[in-house]
């Protein structure tokens, strides 16, 4: 029996998130849909491939045997849309870019006309997520990501941001442990966070987030003071740059899929990224 692409697409997607809201989320659909055509795809191969539990889906035997083969043929599918990708040579259709929380609306968003000024016939989709997109998936055809990634990809070092601290004039002549913090909610940032315990007691935490945007608001509004990207404070003039210990650096990392790398439209936001962190961060390219 031949499966087609749209039910290798859901069960892959259902067995790599174990839920089926996230796996409709993937595909662009609602959940009833995603449940609907998943009970018709068990019922035509005659057996179940998920056990509905109150977590959200856990494969059956079948499922984790077929696994192997689902994914290969997934390989096979993205191989095949590289080459046809490749074959176009106009700069014009969709790239779609993952980017980190915040990297999106205060750093890329308000540069991307000077690309369409360039290449009238782009389509540029920024898909900022707290996750990280998986490009081996085509989840997304480019990534500017703040850590290295594993595996096959291609990656290059474009830039690494300078971090410092900024408040409000409110603040300013405060010391650093005597004044309220603005930070990051666990886990979210492991150097900055390792910064903050060396210099920062607890108890004058005042606000934890977990949006780039929730924690440069409350920055601006004199809550507190907070850790913010050199190329993000000054950008702001009610802000201001205190003296602090000096602070650790973020690598920012460009990253495609070797199939879609010299695609023309691709290679064209591939240059543009590149060439606009390493403006707007002031580092020479690596």
């Amino acid at each position: 029996m031949a499966w087609a692409w749209d039910d290798l697409h859901l069960f892959l997607a259902s067995y790599r998130s174990g839920s089926l809201t996230s796996a409709a989320r993937t595909l662009g659909v609602n959940q009833s849909t995603a449940s609907r055509r998943l009970a018709a795809l068990e019922e035509v191969l005659g057996a179940r491939l998920f056990d509905r539990v109150p977590g959200g889906l856990r494969p059956t035997p079948l499922a984790a045997e077929v696994l192997a083969h689902a994914e290969a043929a997934e390989r096979a599918v993205m191989g095949f849309a590289g080459a046809v990708a490749g074959v176009d040579t106009r700069v014009s259709g969709t790239v779609r870019v993952a980017v980190p929380d915040g990297v999106d609306s205060l750093l890329v968003a308000p540069m991307v006309g000077e690309l369409l000024e360039r290449h009238p016939g782009l389509l540029l989709e920024l898909v900022a997520s707290p996750t990280v997109a998986n490009l081996a998936r085509r989840e997304a055809d480019l990534a500017l990501r703040l850590v290295r990634p594993a595996g096959d990809l291609l990656c290059r070092k474009v830039a690494t941001m300078t971090n410092a601290v900024w408040g409000t004039e409110r603040h300013a002549r405060t010391a650093l442990a005597d004044a309220p913090w603005i930070t990051w909610d666990e886990g979210l940032d492991p150097g900055e966070a390792g910064w903050t315990a060396r210099h920062v007691p607890a108890e004058r935490v005042v606000l934890r987030v977990n949006r780039s945007d929730a924690k440069l608001s409350a920055a601006r509004a004199g809550v507190g003071l907070v850790v913010l990207p050199v190329a993000v404070g000054r950008e702001f003039p009610e802000l201001r740059r205190l003296d602090a210990p000096p602070l650790p650096g973020t690598d920012v990392w460009l990253v495609a899929h070797p199939a879609l790398r010299d695609v023309p439209r691709v290679d064209a936001v591939w240059t543009f990224l590149a060439d606009l962190a390493v403006r707007l961060l002031g580092d020479e390219r690596v």
